[in-house]
């Protein structure tokens, strides 16, 4: 236990537990999304497990005789640091090389697809599709599904709704959103 085969044991079951979580992230994270609040929830997942991690190696020095309460950092444990510091470093710049994989909107992105898709109906007269609504119900849809929305009262619906409005730079009175709110939370009392 106490000898630097202890301490070199330890950085590199480290070091390859950060890149399991990270092909692990990656893989699972991947199947769901590939967007930038994707990748920030991989990388805020790497960054907790490095300060994990690092708990540990003061642990695994302690253990070894390579870190003592009040004495000066010895050889051994700046030695330790050094190379966690180097696994730090690479964990840090295997996450930053796959940025660029999560570059893609969403599978469940409502954005240009939807307002593409409903502008190939037809209209057979009278008023003009409103195809932001269409995009908007969309979104709320997509919301509901994966668990991202899930309404108490009628006010939360219209909480999502003008979110989505307003990220979207559409000006929607509250009216025409509390009437369509109202017909969505009343389906959605039923279906509980």
């Amino acid at each position: 236990m106490r000898s630097g085969a202890t301490v070199e044991a330890a950085l590199s079951a480290m070091e390859e537990s950060g890149e399991v979580l990270l092909n692990r992230g990656m893989d699972q994270i991947g199947k769901v999304a590939k967007d930038a609040e994707a990748f920030a929830v991989l990388r805020g997942s790497l960054e907790n497990h490095i300060t994990f991690l690092e708990l540990q190696l003061n642990d695994v020095l302690r253990m070894s005789g390579a870190h003592k309460e009040g004495i000066i950092m010895s050889a051994a444990a700046k030695e330790a640091n050094l190379k966690f510091g180097r696994v730090r470093s690479n964990l840090i710049t295997q996450i930053e090389i796959q940025r660029f994989s999560f570059g893609e909107p969403t599978r469940f992105s409502v954005g240009g697809d939807v307002i593409q898709a409903v502008s190939a109906r037809s209209n057979k007269g009278g008023k003009p599709l409103g195809k932001h609504w269409d995009a908007m119900w969309a979104a709320i849809a997509v919301q509901l599904y994966v668990g991202n929305l899930q309404p108490k009262t009628q006010a939360d619906i219209e909480r999502a709704m003008k979110d989505w409005f307003a990220a979207n730079n559409f000006e929607i009175g509250e009216t025409a959103i509390r009437d369509r709110a109202r017909v969505l939370w009343l389906k959605y009392q039923t279906a509980e």
